[in-house]
């Protein structure tokens, strides 16, 4: 009992460091934990385009994102890794140039905000 007793400030000191808690040692509201894949969730995945004539032809605005790939006609490249927290995704691709991070939130089930490397956010729609 007096080890179990010993180990309790330990305890409750890595409670207060856990990810998404407050000063106060309590989790947050809105807090989500993240956690880190090697695949692109499903609700990602798909034909996604920043204009509705992008979904036609495979053109550098329209993007294929896969289980383990993203594609557009200037670059595609495969996954390394992913984090995931909520409607957020950050996924690290392997390019021949090097690598990039393609960082995406889900604003619906049909719109997402996109960005990469030094490209400022934007807007992608699902191609139905």
């Amino acid at each position: 009992m007096r080890a179990c007793l010993s180990l309790l400030p330990i305890s409750l000191a890595l409670i207060g460091c856990a990810p998404g808690a407050s000063e106060d040692g309590e989790g947050g509201e809105d807090a989500v934990l993240a956690t880190t894949t090697h695949i692109i969730p499903r609700e990602f995945r798909g034909r996604w385009a920043e204009e509705p004539a992008a979904c036609l032809v495979p053109n550098s605005r329209r993007y294929e994102i896969a289980a383990g790939r993203i594609d557009t006609a200037s670059f595609g490249g495969a996954v390394d890794e992913v984090q995931v927290a909520g409607t957020d995704a950050i996924a690290r691709l392997s390019l021949e140039q090097g690598e990039v991070q393609f960082t995406m939130t889900l604003l619906d089930a049909n719109t997402m905000q996109a960005s990469y490397g030094d490209r400022a956010p934007f807007i992608l729609r699902m191609c139905r």
